[in-house]
């Protein structure tokens, strides 16, 4: 695998990550490194003491030499554990012993302090990167204490602005190194989250399957309660994808989706914005906005009224907005609201970052699903147009020649009844096969009228060939495409042809409804007498149909019945009205 790259989805360009995003994803990896990297600096930390040491007068050099070997020992026993891969020696009780040693050396060494002194950045610094920021800092303040006792003991006669210089120097140092190994660490994480997200992009799912689950990490990872992403595509349509902490995710209505949509997309589309509202009289509201450049910049008086009135929906105090860099996608604005997010411009870079980085692969998911869909349409008008052509156009002739027969036979025929039932069974053949084509080859806004109307068609014909009666419950219009409405006859079809062949079942039952933009579809018959239901039986073709929509299969054999039930999600409504 080369760890140059990683690819964005399986199907679409590669896009370069730094080889820094492997790294970072990989806590293993890094952990490894920074084990090698501190308990080395450790070991080199003895010698360059051993090595001042030779400058130390006679008097102090035998009970500094016991103590750098002493601490020499120590340091190669944390080496050799560290390569051993040994996590124990990750513990902040190290960088205190680490303190300890050097304020030994410290009050050992007489003319040299100041050398020695310098050692107690070490512990000050790594506890930082390793342990934590308030480790490092109590580290720094001890460290800076202890030496300034240690120096004024050791030499009276010293002046106050040497005993002063050298702690202080660690008081103002030690909180540097937090501040910069923060920014390393927030760095670090974001880009171990971007490089995760990235990767397990699978365009396959689909643009509504995939955005959920991508703001819903966002939020988590930014420390935010809601979010939505407003998107506004080329041909003018508004969709809004919602999250909440305690409801997850969901999608607005179009007609509850455009006022919130033309909202949030009113912000200036190249800038970034950080909000927190005053939470007493005594305080100011706080604006952040970066600009392309990454420069801040003062918001305007509409984007002001704009954050303030998104605050108010949201109900909170803070909130961040970021453009998504989709051009092929259209104007998409994503919105993080919480009392946790911390609003610096820092943050809001971060979260400009993350939201650059899963752009295209966002982008590549949108686009590819619209040429998938643009060739299923064009090759469902092809099939319908053939089978017109090749289907129809024979069964109106059968349908006319079995018309023929039952005239020619007259009414007193003994086989007038069976002609008549032909004749029928061709009308109602005919009028699936009708709205079958109308649907391949184009219909505008039939998918839940077909659906609904095919099932019924498919459960008499069902009765009539096979003598098991199905009973049809439909709740309401189904909010479905041509597609689904394809797809979910056939698995309809398909439930309906299991029970004929594994029970010996003479009635089932069909209900269809819509429930939370969930289309939901139940399967039921009896269970033989004296069996279980055929708890082992797994309808696989059907589960197969399901998964492809984005959708799911639950068997329950409770009570005398046996029952499949159907879950799929209602595509949005600019896909209904292809």
């Amino acid at each position: 695998m080369n760890t140059d790259s990683l690819p964005l989805d399986s199907g679409s360009a590669v896009h370069p990550l730094p080889l820094v995003n492997i790294v970072a994803k990989d806590p293993s990896f890094r952990g490894i490194e920074n084990r090698r990297l501190i308990e080395s600096l450790r070991v080199m930390m003895a010698i360059i003491a051993g090595l001042l040491m030779l400058d130390a007068s006679a008097a102090a050099q035998r009970p500094l030499s016991l103590a750098i070997l002493a601490f020499s020992v120590y340091a190669a026993a944390l080496f050799w554990k560290a390569a051993t891969g040994a996590t124990s020696i990750q513990q902040s009780l190290f960088y205190w012993l680490d303190a300890l040693w050097f304020l030994l050396f410290l009050s050992l060494a007489t003319e040299f302090r100041t050398q020695y002194f310098l050692f107690l950045f070490f512990p000050v610094f790594f506890a930082a990167w390793r342990a934590g920021y308030r480790e490092s800092l109590a580290i720094s303040a001890f460290s800076g204490l202890a030496s300034m006792v240690i120096i004024a003991l050791g030499d009276p006669s010293i002046s106050w602005t040497r005993i002063l210089a050298l702690p202080l120097s660690l008081f103002i140092v030690g909180p540097l190194f937090v501040t910069l190994t923060r920014g390393e660490a927030a760095t670090r994480k974001s880009q171990a989250f971007v490089a995760r997200i990235v990767e397990g992009f699978d365009p396959r799912r689909g643009f509504d399957s995939v955005i959920p689950q991508l703001i819903a990490d966002i939020a988590v990872q930014m420390g935010a309660s809601a979010a939505i992403l407003a998107l506004r595509g080329g041909e003018g349509g508004h969709r809004v994808f919602c999250w909440e902490g305690e409801d997850g995710s969901s999608e607005l209505s179009e007609s509850a989706a455009l006022p919130l949509a033309e909202q949030a997309l009113s912000l200036s589309s190249d800038v970034a914005f950080g909000w927190s509202g005053a939470r007493h009289w005594w305080e100011r509201d706080r604006e952040i906005a970066i600009g392309p450049s990454g420069a801040v910049l003062s918001p305007s008086l509409a984007d002001h009224q704009t954050l303030r009135a998104l605050a108010g929906i949201f109900g909170k105090t803070r909130l961040m907005a970021v453009s998504l860099a989709s051009p092929g996608i259209g104007h998409v604005r994503l919105i993080l609201a919480g009392e946790s997010i911390d609003i610096q411009a820092q943050t809001v870079g971060m979260l400009v970052h993350i939201v650059d980085q899963v752009g295209p692969s966002v982008e590549n998911t949108c686009l590819r699903e619209r040429l998938a869909i643009e060739a299923i349409d064009t090759e469902r008008a092809r099939i319908g147009r053939d089978l017109h052509d090749s289907a129809i156009q024979p069964y109106i002739g059968l349908k006319f020649a079995i018309e023929a027969v039952q005239r020619r036979a007259g009414s007193d025929n003994p086989v007038a009844p069976d002609l008549a039932r032909l004749v029928d069974m061709a009308t109602d053949e005919l009028a699936t096969m009708r709205d079958v084509i109308s649907g391949l080859r184009g219909a505008p806004g039939k998918g839940g009228a077909l659906l609904s109307s095919a099932v019924r068609r498919q459960a008499s014909r069902f009765e009539q060939l096979f003598g098991i009666r199905v009973d049809v419950s439909v709740d309401g219009e189904m909010p479905v495409s041509r597609r689904i409405a394809g797809e979910m006859f056939h698995i309809v079809a398909e439930g309906l042809s299991n029970i004929r062949r594994h029970t010996q079942a003479r009635q089932a039952s069909i209900s269809l409804r819509s429930v939370d933009g969930i289309l939901v579809l139940s399967i039921s018959n009896p269970n033989d007498i004296g069996q279980s239901g055929g708890r082992g039986f797994r309808p696989v073709s059907l589960t197969e149909r399901a998964v492809a929509l984005g959708g799911s299969v639950e068997l329950d054999y409770s009570g005398n019945r046996t029952t499949v039930t159907i879950r799929v999600p209602v595509p949005s409504g600019k896909e209904v009205k292809k």
